[in-house]
């Protein structure tokens, strides 16, 4: 393992040091912050597992030419984005396509999002072929039928219950839009309505693109900071976890702790058989712990 992994304390107090003093609500940061450290936001009157939790440590690595500019954890806040409450706080799994997918295909996934949002999570009856008949459309080039996302999500926003803070229908029937031909998945930032396609690539994927629609719903929309699950693009090529900023707009929307929250889902890798996003979580717990109690 590199020292810098094992100097842990010291790197996270470094990460720390450069955005704790000057900060996005209290006035410019020193000069030569990085954006991505100071999207993070102010963490001062932060408790300390929260200001480590939210501590850019090494295992976060910085995207180095970001294509957009990307939205802060301050300017999340000012979107009045969607957030779970005491009466809207369930995650709801909404099987799509007849029998292409049973409910209980999506109970490990759901046991997942519980997880990684910490709200409730539930697999609703499922809907059927014919009531989707209007939503598909043919591929230009190929003729191959997909299910139109666009009008999709016009259908479940109307139908979101008043009790959840998302509803995602998942499915194995291809999903597009006029403007994107080919599509994993797709949600609104604003009406608590997502759609996700699963594959034959495995839990990994699934649970990857799942989450990523999710937390759209929270209004979380693609991250340029860091190597993120929120990166725009598929599962390929970016981790399983949130980065600093993410995660800290994950914890405005849902209340979520970030600590435990790790932890509850390093028992999920382990189980599902995710040894590097197991030995990534667990080592991202022991550096937080060892920022608490300095000599662990």
């Amino acid at each position: 393992m590199p020292a810098s992994r094992l100097r842990a304390g010291a790197v996270l107090a470094a990460g720390l040091a450069g955005f704790a003093v000057g900060t996005e609500f209290r006035g410019p940061h020193p000069p030569g912050t990085p954006s991505f450290v100071r999207a993070i936001g102010a963490v001062d009157d932060l408790p300390e597992s929260l200001r480590l939790a939210f501590a850019p440590g090494p295992g976060f690595a910085p995207v180095s030419r970001p294509a957009e500019r990307g939205q802060s954890f301050a300017g999340y806040v000012r979107s009045g984005p969607n957030r779970a409450t005491p009466e809207r706080r369930r995650v709801l799994l909404v099987p799509l396509g007849g029998r292409e997918i049973g409910p209980e295909e999506l109970l490990p996934l759901a046991e997942y999002a519980e997880r990684f949002f910490g709200v409730a999570s539930a697999v609703e009856p499922a809907m059927g072929l014919v009531p989707l008949a209007r939503f598909f459309r043919r591929d230009g080039s190929t003729g191959e039928p997909y299910l139109d996302t666009t009008a999709l999500l016009d259908l479940l926003a109307a139908r979101v219950p008043a009790d959840a803070c998302s509803v995602i229908a998942v499915t194995r029937l291809a999903l597009g839009s006029k403007s994107k031909a080919a599509l994993a998945g797709e949600a609104s930032l604003r009406t608590r309505a997502g759609v996700a396609s699963l594959s034959a690539a495995g839990f990994r994927r699934d649970a990857m693109v799942l989450t990523h629609e999710i937390a759209h719903t929270l209004g979380i929309p693609h991250c340029v900071h860091y190597r993120c699950l929120m990166n725009e693009g598929g599962a390929s090529g970016k981790p399983m976890h949130l980065c600093p900023v993410c995660l800290r707009k994950l914890n405005h929307a849902t209340g979520v702790d970030p600590v435990e929250r790790y932890r509850r889902l390093l028992d999920a890798y382990r189980t599902a058989g995710l040894d590097d996003e197991a030995e990534w979580t667990d080592e991202r717990v022991r550096e937080i712990d060892r920022g608490v109690s300095p000599g662990r």
